[in-house]
């Protein structure tokens, strides 16, 4: 396993039966060379390969699209880096964006403060910076999850100044236009 050309051995512990079979007929019905997949191949496979089979299988179907972002965000947590390096890249690469939302369901769904910054909602922690013991406490669960942050900041009448990280912009606008707008 290359840094190129990584395999999902990593991922597989992370997805459940129902999106193993989701990514097995993506690839089955995309990938010239795998026609035949199953869930006992899935290691073997690339992920880049997956993520894009992924993307041109579902890419215009309705019924699909948040459980399909959801897995694609899986598969792209680790985007292949150090945690520290993603760390640091995720930082220092934020989208910014302008968008009409619904100031009511802007409070109701990010609460009442969403400048100060909230999680993006559906996507999993991607860094477990380790931390000092409690009482008690085994070495293994001394860690802390950080969230990946989006901030969004009222400047007028329903107008908002959206910041998030780049490589989920595409998620958290289709999130804002789903959850809070009418």
């Amino acid at each position: 396993m290359t840094k190129d050309n990584p395999n999902m051995v990593r991922y597989i512990t992370k997805l459940d039966a129902g999106e193993k079979g989701i990514i097995c007929a993506a690839v089955r019905e995309q990938s010239r060379d795998f026609k035949h997949a199953h869930p006992g191949m899935l290691p073997f496979l690339t992920i880049r390969m997956v993520v894009a089979c992924l993307d041109l299988k579902y890419r215009n179907i309705t019924p699909y699209p948040r459980l399909i972002h959801n897995l694609i965000s899986k598969l792209e947590a680790h985007k292949w880096r150090s945690p520290s390096e993603e760390w640091f890249n995720e930082r220092a690469t934020q989208a910014h964006m302008l968008r009409k939302l619904n100031d009511g369901l802007v409070a109701k769904r990010l609460g009442i403060h969403p400048e100060r910054g909230v999680p993006i909602p559906g996507v999993a922690a991607v860094i477990k910076r380790p931390r000092d013991r409690k009482n008690f406490e085994r070495q293994a669960d001394a860690f802390d999850n950080e969230h990946p942050m989006m901030t969004l900041k009222w400047l007028s009448d329903g107008h908002w100044s959206i910041s998030c990280p780049e490589k989920y912009r595409h998620y958290v606008e289709m999130w804002l236009l789903d959850f809070c707008t009418r």
